[in-house]
């Protein structure tokens, strides 16, 4: 998709300011409760295996789920390594909290965590070459916090600057961003990732796509948007998929393709399947195919993001 995320711009979270040390370090408040965690992960629970044929469109829902959740856990695993220790580092004012900064293969590193004027919180992961000046450092994730935050509710954003990393890391070639927005409540979580340009090694196709997901105490949702060749027309086509489960595992996910080659044909399939991941009900227009009883659905009726994420 040609848009990122409804949030500031990837570009104002990483003009976020590089300097990590305060002139005059005082006491170091502890900010590191308004980190996003693990609740912000898609919580797409495995398949209890059974006998029958896999539901295709889960496993691709899987797929996307892993490929999500792996970019942010790296995010909350650096994060939440560095902020097993006390910080080391605070302004006099007590309204910064610094980590670092540290040596490691060649890189000095650091974070830290600032509360504004406003309530809200600027953190940052940064780095430069081991012993250059100040103005090398890079931002290499940024995040905000709005105000309001406690220790178990809280909205935000952060991004993945994969140049940037790449360039303080040799045996990287990644370029683009992946960044998350999310909104965490008592027993809800409704959260967006994206990446923008991103890819992993140079001359790979850049990936440009949009997820939108929510989990809460019944189940979640997960809404996928795409562009890609369907056809062998040369035209991109819009990719658009719905999926939704229920605690114990039993889903449905509802999928089109559009657009480019297929101008305004529209492709539809659907697919639900029972506890074991095993489909139950399918139908497309392509094959003009229907197989199962939609009865056995965890979810009766069809349904798409209204906006296509």
């Amino acid at each position: 998709m040609n848009r990122l995320l409804p949030l500031a711009s990837v570009a104002a979270l990483f003009a976020i300011a590089c300097d990590p040390a305060p002139e005059e370090p005082g006491a170091a408040e502890d900010y590191s409760w308004v980190l996003p965690d693990s609740r912000i992960l898609v919580d797409m629970p495995e398949a209890r295996r059974s006998a029958g044929d896999d539901s295709e469109l889960r496993a691709e829902s899987l797929s996307v789920a892993a490929d999500v959740n792996g970019f942010i856990d790296d995010v909350l695993t650096d994060i939440g390594a560095i902020t097993e220790f006390e910080p080391t580092w605070g302004n006099e004012e007590e309204t910064q909290a610094l980590w670092g900064p540290w040596t490691d293969n060649g890189v000095d590193g650091a974070l830290y965590i600032q509360l504004m004027d406003d309530g809200s919180y600027e953190w940052a992961l940064i780095g430069r070459p081991e012993g250059t000046d100040d103005d090398a450092w890079l931002p290499l994730v940024a995040g905000i916090v709005d105000p309001g935050a406690t220790d178990t509710t809280g909205a935000g954003a952060f991004a993945v600057d994969f140049a940037a990393i790449s360039t303080l890391d040799p045996n990287l070639d990644a370029t683009g961003t992946f960044a998350s927005t999310y909104d965490v409540r008592a027993n809800t979580v409704d959260a967006e990732a994206a990446y923008e340009g991103f890819s992993e090694n140079a001359g790979d196709p850049v990936i440009d796509a949009v997820y939108r997901y929510g989990n809460d105490n019944a189940g979640g949702y997960l809404d996928l948007a795409y562009e890609g060749e369907a056809t062998d027309g040369g035209a991109l086509e819009t990719h658009i998929m719905r999926t939704r489960w229920v605690k114990g595992g039993a889903g449905r996910a509802d999928a089109y393709v559009t657009g480019g080659d297929l101008g305004p044909l529209v492709y539809q399939a659907s697919e639900c399947w029972d506890e074991g991941g095993i489909v139950v009900f399918d139908e497309n227009n392509y094959e003009l195919t229907t197989s199962g009883n939609v009865d056995d659905c965890a979810f009766a009726d069809a349904q798409w993001n209204d906006d296509g994420v």
